[in-house]
């Protein structure tokens, strides 16, 4: 009798040690699962979200109107003046965007040469980003946005008045294009942006000789433009 209880009471010990082992695997095995799901969760949040500061230069082929008023007492005439030169931007900001679509916000210098005037621009813009194909090594999206900025213009013309104001006017434009990133932080852009403002760039008044009457030519401008440019991501 006494052989049969120490027998149980040896089984029963074996039991409970191997029940306490498999209760410890079990739990280790769960604490190992979560941890994977929580490395897995912040890697592809770091993959597929991105804030980041970007410098991007561009080239453009700007189609460009001024339109020249005068006026005076007696004649108020209206002209255009047409012309497809080239341009150059250099751009600076910040994007945020995950891995189908983001934003950004950024600024803009840029220089235009036309036949009478250098202008220069100064802007910023705002616009929503979306991917629609997506790879760890590149993607293809789209974008558009608004913009707004200042024009300031030189004279290449000495018909020009030296004393004509080159006043600060504001104008306002609209922002498209495809975006192809690759390696995740460079990027090559087709932009099309077309102005809805004309931006006043020059103004003069001479007294008309013979009267008292004044006389005041007036330059406004707007460029349309296609643009190429290559964006790096730091």
């Amino acid at each position: 009798m006494k052989i049969i209880i120490c027998v149980l009471l040896l089984l029963s010990g074996i039991y409970a040690n191997d029940r306490a082992i498999n209760e410890r695997m079990l739990r280790q095995k769960a604490f190992n699962n979560r941890s994977n799901v929580i490395a897995r969760t912040q890697n592809q949040t770091q993959n597929t979200d991105t804030t980041s500061f970007f410098v991007a230069l561009e080239g453009s082929l700007n189609n460009t109107v001024l339109k020249k008023n005068i006026e005076s007492t007696n004649v108020n005439t209206t002209s255009f003046i047409k012309q497809r030169v080239f341009g150059g931007a250099m751009k600076v900001g910040f994007m945020d965007i995950d891995r189908f679509i983001g934003g950004r916000f950024y600024a803009e210098g840029s220089y235009t040469g036309l036949s009478d005037f250098m202008i220069f621009g100064l802007g910023l813009n705002l616009d929503i980003l979306v991917n629609f194909l997506d790879s760890k090594m590149w993607n293809v999206g789209v974008f558009a946005g608004i913009g707004g900025g200042m024009y300031v213009a030189t004279f290449k013309n000495d018909s020009l008045n030296s004393s004509g104001k080159t006043p600060l006017s504001p104008a306002g434009w609209i922002n498209a294009g495809f975006r192809f990133t690759i390696f995740g932080n460079q990027a090559i852009e087709i932009t099309y942006r077309y102005p809805y403002t004309y931006a006043s760039i020059y103004k003069d008044s001479i007294v008309v000789p013979g009267t008292t009457g004044q006389e005041t030519t007036s330059y406004s401008y707007k460029s349309d433009y296609i643009g190429i440019s290559y964006a790096f991501a730091f």
